[in-house]
């Protein structure tokens, strides 16, 4: 008895816990909650088109279908919706918005502003200036709102009834059915029990008026349009009146949001935002996703041109391509949010740049969107005609309310979905839509050019210096070795301090000058480091003279040195360091800690025999950075390579103090503006770091090409040239050497080498067998060459902007300079000739500098 007591006890707490994760964690749909008030379009409002004006651009407002045009400042017409889209099957074409909501189960469902707002009449709008329109929408499978009371008391129907004509007086009696208290007693239990507790007033014996279940909604129109008529009913008395009939009872909870959606005129360009506290929905039914304006960046099959999509350096996706076997395109900016858990990573596509556009051959003219504000929580999305729409389009695709799956426990097979609480105050999405007279993607970067100069004043002093040259040397890797014996994970030195030096000094007296030099493996244990709050040398490199020897050699040779390390992740955590994992790591919405395991390239899940690194909270991040440059400075360095800021992002879903992937964004700008003359380094390149970096490596040179694209273009680098130094990937670590260097030579990238004293196989064993090609002594001769060459071809370039760049033939290119140099690029692999003799060899490149 007392073993079958014990066990009773545990099943009954173990009961307890699950019922309170649930409640604790899982959907909310049974709580209570407000009821949302619907928009509505009156019948006072006007229907005739509303046209706002701001210097060469204007717009024209439709209130009855709830779309616009958008003449630019060149005098071409946007349309909100593709032509035809107005004949078409689909309300999702006729849309402003498109939003996906979750239900109880986590199932996903989708709801347009044209079908579940527009055709229903819920929805408003205002002119709220000469140069802005704000649209309300109410967007769900709520019906269609009208003003007229759902339930009424006795005492205010007898009231409406004498203010109103004999008609309506007749009408009201017929819309309503009457509960008499005294006959309701004298029948059925059940219904007395129901009503009476949905109605206290028939408990006091008074009568009850509500409006039959059935009523048609022309029924329910003409009685609103009485009350208007007669009494001038309004919105207010509405409002009052409906405050009788939810006082006791549950109002019924559909999958409903109220948006606002502002189109503004600014600077002669289109500006949309949708403000976050704009925002309602029920819990029950949380917005997962939202697109604004869809179609926007579209075409019907009738256009010709092409989608222009943020992949790596930019690419191009043909209109009616017929590709619509393949996948469309869709990246996340900047990459996967590392406040949310994956286990598995299939295909992890990244857009860096938060701007996407179309371009039309037929009329030569371009439209790009840039998504200023929200891109944080975008992503890019491109199809062709074909698929789902019998559109061309490219979008951006807005996280709203963040969810993840959790597990019940380790036993159980199922999950449910958790999701965010609020959204954040004060955030909005904001897009803004230039208009380009031409189809040309050169011009529609240099079009971003202007934007990003315009936007980002840091980036208006010209690149100054000699070719973008970067050598980072390795350091320290972690490996296992013998010590009495045992074996046990410690620092193995791949180059000393004094061989760091030794090799920036050779590449010196070879000639090569202005050189940014990353030390990466070089403290707190090597390349996967302790965490950064302060720097611990590492004595098998050598002792801290031999540092501070390298670096002040290095200023000596005109060489600027930047210490790499990574403050956003903890890759190894001890007892002993000052990072607490539950303290100052991220938290999943599950509340687990952010922890992650390497991803296997076989079978792309986490290898669960590899040690777990964690995501440290945004705000922890920063304060490590001002930790680590106090020590940094001591040693007589200022400028960091930073590993992750820049290139990775994230959130904070702890529930007691969030911070917003946003937010994280706005810190990690506000603290590399701080520390912009500390010439600082960064990888990859999101847009809102590159203009604090002295010189941004592995910068995207090449698009992925996934299937739907139809071809790669320098975007992104014809864009920045001119006014950022970067370099490709690095030179000797690479699976396509050649065509790294072509790329390169094509996109005005300049030359990135990792380089280690030690032999390539004194990797074998660590974690870092990646660096197959940085021992020094088989690269250097080649390095020194391919210094020359490339000082020689592209040295004068630094700070001149690309012009032109064109495909003059198959896999044959084109990149013309402001100074006039033209460079040509062959990617084939034989040479090509020109009529006149001109050859270009095979894999190579040829420069012909301005006035040759």
């Amino acid at each position: 008895m007392k073993r079958f007591i014990i066990t009773a006890s545990i099943l009954l707490v173990i009961i307890g816990v699950f019922l309170l994760v649930v409640i604790k964690f899982g959907n909310t749909g049974d709580k209570e909650e407000e009821p949302i008030t619907a928009y509505r379009y009156d019948s006072d409002m006007d229907s005739e088109p509303q046209t706002i004006q701001s210097g060469k651009v204007k717009l024209v407002f439709d209130p009855v279908t709830a779309t616009f045009t958008y003449t630019d400042k060149y005098g071409n017409e946007w349309r909100s919706n593709p032509e035809g889209a107005e004949d078409g099957i689909s309300d999702a074409a006729k849309s402003l918005l498109l939003l996906e909501y979750r239900n109880s189960s986590g199932a996903k469902n989708y709801l347009s502003s044209r079908e579940h707002s527009v055709n229903k009449g819920n929805y408003t709008y205002e002119v709220v200036d000469s140069s802005t329109i704000r649209i309300d929408f109410t967007i769900g499978l709520i019906s269609k709102t009208y003003y007229i009371p759902t339930v009424l008391s006795e005492a205010r129907f007898n009231e409406l009834s004498e203010m109103v004509s004999p008609e309506t007086k007749s009408v009201l009696k017929s819309r309503y059915k009457k509960y008499d208290p005294e006959k309701l007693k004298d029948g059925d239990a059940d219904t007395w029990k129901k009503l009476s507790e949905k109605y206290p007033d028939l408990l006091e014996g008074k009568l009850v008026y509500e409006m039959y279940d059935n009523t048609k909604d022309y029924l329910k129109e003409e009685l609103e349009e009485l009350l208007i008529q007669d009494i001038n009913y309004s919105h207010e008395d509405w409002e009052k009146d409906n405050e009788y009939g939810q006082v006791e009872g549950k109002h019924t909870v559909l999958p409903t949001v109220n948006v606002s959606l502002y189109l503004k005129l600014e600077n002669d360009e289109l500006v949309v935002e949708v403000p976050f506290d704009s925002i309602e929905y029920y819990q029950a039914y949380p917005i997962t996703e939202l697109r604004v304006l869809p179609f926007f960046c579209g075409s019907n099959t009738n256009q010709n041109g092409y989608l222009f999509v943020p992949d790596g350096s930019g690419a191009y996706i043909n209109f009616n391509n017929g590709k619509t076997t393949q996948s469309v395109y869709s990246a996340k900016m900047y990459g996967w949010d590392y406040g949310q858990s994956r286990e598995i990573v299939i295909s992890d596509p990244t857009a860096r740049f938060p701007v996407y556009g179309a371009a039309y051959t037929d009329t030569d003219t371009s439209l790009l969107c840039v998504i200023e504000s929200g891109d944080a929580y975008a992503g890019v999305e491109a199809d062709v005609a074909g698929r789902q729409y019998n559109f061309n389009y490219v979008t951006g695709i807005f996280t709203i309310v963040h969810n993840q799956l959790a597990d019940v426990g380790s036993r159980s097979i199922h999950g449910f979905q958790v999701y965010e609480e609020k959204l954040p105050k004060g955030e909005k999405i904001s897009l803004r839509y230039l208009g380009i007279d031409s189809s040309d993607y050169v011009d529609m970067a240099k079009t971003y050019r202007e934007y990003l100069l315009n936007r980002y004043p840091e980036l208006n002093q010209k690149a100054e210096g000699d070719l973008p040259v970067a050598v980072e040397l390795l350091g320290a890797v972690a490996k296992m070795q013998h010590v009495l014996g045992f074996p046990k994970e410690l620092p193995y030195a791949l180059s000393t301090y004094n061989e760091m030096d030794a090799i920036l000094t050779d590449l010196k007296n070879s000639g090569w000058t202005d050189l940014n030099v990353v030390l990466n493996g070089w403290f707190n244990k090597g390349i996967d480091h302790k965490w950064a709050d302060d720097i611990s040398l590492i004595g098998k490199l050598g002792k801290k003279k031999n540092f501070k020897n390298l670096l002040s050699n290095a200023a000596s040779m005109g060489y600027n040195v930047s210490l790499k390390a990574d403050f956003m992740f903890e890759r190894k955590d001890t007892l002993l360091d000052s990072y607490h994992v539950k303290r100052d790591s991220s938290r999943f919405l599950s509340r687990e800690v952010a922890a992650f395991r390497p991803i296997s390239n076989i079978w792309y899940g986490e290898i669960e025999d590899e040690e777990k690194y964690y995501f440290a909270k945004p705000s922890v991040t920063l304060k490590t950075i001002d930790s680590f440059l106090k020590d940094a400075s001591s040693l007589g360095c200022k400028s960091i390579a930073f590993a992750s800021i820049g290139n990775k992002l994230g959130a904070d879903y702890y529930r007691k103090k969030p911070e917003s992937r946003q937010s994280a964004l706005n810190g990690q700008v506000k603290k590399l503006a701080e520390l912009k003359g500390n010439n600082n380094v960064i990888y990859n390149g999101n847009a809102y770091a590159i203009p604090y970096a002295d010189i941004v490596l592995d910068f995207p040179i090449k698009a992925s090409n996934v299937s739907i694209e139809d071809g790669s273009i320098p975007f992104f680098p014809i864009a920045l040239h001119g006014y950022v130094r970067y370099t490709g990937d690095s030179v000797n670590i690479t699976n396509d050497y050649i065509t790294n260097l072509l790329n390169s030579a094509e996109t005005g990238a300049g030359l990135y080498f990792i380089f280690m004293d030690a032999a390539t196989d004194e990797l074998q064993e660590s974690a870092h067998t990646e660096y197959f090609g940085a021992s020094y002594g088989t690269w250097a001769t080649q390095a020194k060459e391919l210094y020359n060459r490339y000082k020689n071809d592209f040295g004068h370039l630094t700070g001149k902007t690309i012009e032109n760049h064109k495909e003059i033939n198959d896999n044959v290119y084109l990149t013309e300079y402001s100074d006039g140099t033209m460079v040509y690029v062959n990617y084939r692999t034989t040479d090509y000739k020109f009529s006149d003799g001109f050859k270009i060899p095979a894999q190579d490149w040829v420069v012909v500098k301005g006035g040759n």
